[in-house]
């Protein structure tokens, strides 16, 4: 093996030890850029090795709030402040978003263990029309509560 070909092999098991390492110890969103201004398209590379549990977590209270009886729902949930239980159900049932939300965004902050996790619902009634939904998760112990959920249109 000449000397040019084995500086490439070590090169190429760099590459590929950095790439496994950006991925292990990388974002749960690799690369998220914002592709056109006016129709706030971006493009999101996700990382596959990520934790999903506080997406799977967000989506769960998702589907306990986007529900005809919301106040019910939402008056049973630890940990989120009433303004935010309040705005949860103000929209009137026309305008109830699906529980069937795309996720969009998701930053994440290990030291204070909060989690912003964002996604895109659509409305029920008007299905070519979607919303923000903007979550927030803080893990306690073993426990998460959603500490924050406001919705806009974008």
């Amino acid at each position: 093996m000449n000397s040019l070909q084995h500086r490439w092999q070590i090169l190429v098991g760099i590459l590929i030890l950095g790439g496994i390492a950006w991925l292990a110890f990388g974002s749960p969103m690799l690369v998220d850029f914002q592709t056109d201004v006016m129709t706030d398209r971006r493009v999101t590379i996700w990382n596959p090795l990520r934790d999903r549990e506080p997406e799977s977590i967000a989506a769960g209270y998702l589907r306990r709030i986007h529900v005809p009886n919301c106040s019910e729902a939402v008056s049973q949930l630890n940990g989120l402040p009433l303004d935010d239980k309040m705005e949860a159900c103000t929209t009137v049932p026309a305008e109830q978003l699906s529980s069937n939300c795309v996720l969009w965004q998701r930053y994440d902050d290990t030291k204070s263990r909060e989690y912003w996790i964002n996604y895109h619902c659509r409305y029920l009634a008007v299905p070519t029309e979607d919303e923000l939904v903007e979550t927030r998760l803080k893990r306690i112990g073993k426990d998460w509560n959603l500490i924050g959920y406001r919705h806009s249109e974008y």
